[in-house]
Formats: C-alpha cells, sequence, structure tokens
C-alpha cells in the first residue's frame, strides 16, 4: 500500500497600527523545510523531541519564494515568540496564533519584517536553537515601535 502525505501550511500576516487599525494583511503559503520533514518523521518514534512552539520573524536578502533547503532564516531572525496553539482542531488541521506586540518587544527593524518560521527552540531575540520547521517569505511589513504584528499559521496535512 502506498500513502502520500501532503503538507499544506498557509501564514495570515495581519500588522496593527497604534489605534488598531489593520495597516496591512499578507496571506502567504510556507514550504515546510526539508529539516521539518526530517522532525515529522522522528517525532513518530522519538517522544524525546520538542514540539513546535515559536514563530519567527526576521529580514532576509535572500529574497524570492522558500525553498525546502534553504534554512538562511536562522540566521536571519529578529525575534521569536511562543505561540498559542488552537484547540479543537479538526482532523489533519491544526492553527496557532501569535502576536508582536508594542514597545519593542518582536522585530521593530529599519529593513522591514519578509519571512516567518515555525520553530520549537527558545522565544526570544535571536535565539538560533531549535528545528526550523516551515518557513514564509514575503514582501517587506515595516513594523513600528507602537504597531503589532499577528500571525495565524494553519497547518494541515492529508
Amino acid at each position: 500500500m502506498i500513502e502520500d502525505l501532503k503538507y499544506v501550511g498557509k501564514m495570515h500576516l495581519t500588522l496593527r497600527g497604534p489605534d488598531g487599525n489593520v495597516k496591512t494583511e499578507r496571506h502567504v503559503d510556507n514550504v515546510l523545510l526539508n529539516v521539518g520533514k526530517t522532525y515529522l518523521i522522528q517525532s513518530t518514534m522519538d517522544s524525546e523531541l520538542t514540539a513546535m512552539t515559536v514563530f519567527y520573524i526576521g529580514s532576509t536578502l535572500s529574497g524570492g519564494a522558500a525553498a525546502a533547503g534553504d534554512t538562511t532564516g536562522e540566521t536571519d531572525e529578529n525575534f521569536r515568540l511562543a505561540f498559542t496553539y488552537v484547540t479543537g482542531a479538526t482532523v489533519g488541521r491544526a492553527s496557532a496564533t501569535a502576536t508582536f506586540g508594542a514597545s519593542g518587544a518582536g522585530g521593530d527593524t529599519t529593513t522591514g519584517i519578509t519571512e516567518a518560521g515555525i520553530f520549537n527552540g527558545l522565544a526570544g531575540a535571536n535565539s538560533g536553537d531549535g528545528v526550523f520547521f516551515a518557513r514564509a517569505m514575503f514582501g517587506a511589513v515595516n513594523k513600528g515601535d507602537l504597531d503589532s504584528l499577528e500571525i495565524k499559521w494553519d497547518v494541515t496535512y492529508s
């Protein structure tokens, strides 16, 4: 018997100004990275692996679309934040959200935020650890000190 497991990840990004009004929204497909695929296989048999727990935002000069073997985001990240897993997921589908808040918390950058990803490492600035599971790249989003940036990630296996 041959079964193909298909992964689809979609990231929804919402940037809000200090007044709470939406400044920009993006809907971006992401790429399950090769190291993410390896993690999935290993996590099936290894109960010692740490679950995915954080989103990162970053700025990259590599541009273009994310590729499965490209893990440069590990060195281009600005900030990581623990996400909230949305319970009650349907079979084969899960969602998580995190909001990078105002007052400098989370990726204030003059070059613009151009990528986001999922990790199982520590939250905080440039922690650089853990498995880089999935990555999404997009045109620059400029988050100011008083802006908030919400990321919602939907993952489906079929």
